[in-house]
């Protein structure tokens, strides 16, 4: 939860509520576990006040915004990056015990440590408390937009975040100890440890523009759930109070579960084909709009993009869901020339059946071995004056031979797609008319040695 001054209200429907929420939770699921956390800002000007007295500071230079941050109480406290108050539990009491003991915090811009808070809930396994095999969801609640990586750089924090888990305990809690040191994790980061940990998340944003902010804060948390994936991240719209709480944990819950994807393996094609109760998502990832206790099946098919050398183990993440494991045995070529079939009918007994293909005899071609290389006289296709491939009856050779016209002994050639034309002058020769069949390829090709 964002515990900055303009989450007042927020924090107080939060404790009034605690109990609603845990007894949702428990119609939802019979096995859940809740955990808290909160975040702020980098002690670090000019996101927050250096002095150990926050409320001070802002009195003195921004008026009555100290007002807003008190909201009737007598001082915020100083601020902080990230704390974990609550490990992940089934014991619904405590979660309004730790929520009795938060106050909000001072700090001086609008856009708070969001992702470095979310990246330190998703690391940091043991100390959250995440449990093997089960569906792990994490509920940003804010009314702010919030920083990312090189935003340190107004506070002359220039090392790049680690993504590493920095969690100490305190008394009563864990504290994140790198906020002074590193710069805020990028939204790549983030979307990776999500990725590899499994772990969803719903940003619960509030409805209002704060301090009449140009852009909403909805969109620009739809655009960061684009940004991570719309697998692993869901935006829900909460009241200004965030007294509507409870039922945006059941609308979250849903918009979850409704939808079960198959994420994308780097090297791998993935195919979708539904089996069962399943209507497929828009992109043909999985399948789509799965009421809850409903059993959907599907197959996977997977293709390798390149050729892999040796046995691989690979993860098929289903978000939410855990992953698949996958064996890839590579088969890069057609290994069944032990399977053979000689003289098969498929290729008119002239060639070989091999891995569903015809591999023709010496002398025989085509793709069912119909064709051979030997040249007939195709005496009908090629006008007695050539020989032409039995098998495409194209003419292959035109004739050339002997021949006296007019007294005079010639050695006469033909040619053309059929062998139709000759170069003679005499009786035989062909057409040269305008409107004569073969006058246009005959006289362009022979036009000095013909007349009209």
């Amino acid at each position: 939860m964002d515990l900055s001054g303009s989450q007042a209200s927020d924090l107080d429907s939060l404790k009034s509520l605690s109990n609603s929420i845990t007894d949702e939770l428990e119609s939802i699921s019979s096995q859940f576990t809740i955990g808290f956390g909160s975040f702020v800002d980098k002690i670090a000007y000019p996101f927050a006040s250096t002095l150990q007295n926050g409320s001070d500071y802002l009195t003195r230079h921004l008026g009555n915004m100290v007002i807003e941050c008190a909201n009737g109480r007598a001082s915020c406290g100083p601020t902080y990056v990230y704390r974990h108050h609550l490990p992940l539990t089934s014991d619904s009491g405590q979660l309004s015990e730790v929520l009795d003991n938060v106050t909000i915090r001072g700090n001086l811009d609008v856009p708070e440590a969001t992702l470095e808070a979310l990246l330190q809930s998703v690391v940091c396994l043991d100390e959250v408390g995440w449990r093997n095999g089960s569906l792990r969801i994490v509920m940003v609640l804010t009314d702010a937009g919030f920083k990312t990586a090189l935003d340190g750089r107004a506070a002359a924090l220039v090392t790049r975040n680690d993504g590493e888990c920095h969690l100490e305990p305190e008394e009563g809690f864990y504290d994140y100890s790198r906020g002074p040191e590193q710069d805020f994790p990028s939204i790549y980061q983030v979307r990776e440890k999500l990725i590899e940990n499994d772990i969803i998340t719903i940003f619960a944003v509030a409805e209002d523009v704060v301090r009449n902010r140009i852009s909403t804060d909805n969109i620009v948390y739809r655009e960061l759930a684009e940004e991570i994936g719309r697998s692993r991240a869901f935006v829900q719209t909460i009241a200004n109070d965030s007294a509507d709480i409870v039922s945006v944990i059941r609308m979250a819950y849903e918009s979850v579960t409704r939808d079960i994807v198959v994420d994308s393996v780097s090297g791998l094609t993935i195919g979708i084909a539904p089996v069962l109760n399943c209507n497929l998502t828009s992109d043909g990832r999985g399948c789509a709009n799965v009421a809850i206790e409903d059993l959907v099946s599907f197959n996977v098919t997977v293709t390798m993009d390149q050729c892999l050398k040796d046995m691989q183990t690979r993860l098929l993440p289903l978000p939410g869901f855990g992953n698949v494991e996958l064996t890839l045995v590579p088969i890069c070529e057609c290994n069944c020339s032990s399977q053979m079939i000689s003289n098969h009918t498929s290729c008119n007994g002239t060639g070989s059946l091999v891995c569903g293909a015809c591999d023709c005899s010496e002398g025989f071609y085509g793709e069912q071995c119909e064709c051979d290389d030997e040249l007939g006289p195709c005496l009908n296709d090629c006008f007695n004056r050539g020989s032409c491939d039995n098998c495409t009856r194209e003419c292959i050779s035109c004739d050339t031979y002997q021949d006296t016209i007019g007294g005079v002994f010639q050695i006469v050639g033909s040619f053309g797609k059929r062998c139709q034309c000759d170069n003679s002058t005499g009786a035989g020769a062909c057409p040269v008319g305008r409107d004569q069949v073969c006058s246009g390829e005959c006289w362009e090709r022979y036009r000095p040695s013909l007349q009209w």
